[in-house]
């Protein structure tokens, strides 16, 4: 899944969400694929929403104006390219 969210012309740094015990794991793969990303960790098992509102926070301060994408790491995408048609930004129509 990271290497379909690590276009810098598409998306900003990835926020990953992981529980206490695969934070090591989660950042050597990280460091594995040349990855730099954030890691937020969630309080408990399967009780993600709060550590996702943190992640949201986070990406909030960096630039309030983002659009935050929150997705799962086993999602398969068997169309990369639609996938990132879809990520593109679209110009806001205004009047």
């Amino acid at each position: 899944m990271l290497t379909r969210i690590t276009d810098p012309e598409l998306f900003a740094r990835p926020i990953v969400i992981t529980k206490v015990d695969f934070r090591f794991v989660a950042a050597e793969q990280l460091r594995g694929r040349g990855v730099e990303a954030d890691i937020v960790l969630e309080p408990m098992r399967r009780h993600s929403g709060l550590a996702v509102t943190v992640a949201a926070v986070l990406a909030a301060e960096r630039d309030h104006n983002v659009l935050v994408l929150v997705l799962e790491a086993d999602h398969v995408i068997r169309k990369p390219e639609e996938f990132r048609d879809t990520c593109r930004p679209r110009p806001r129509g205004g009047s």
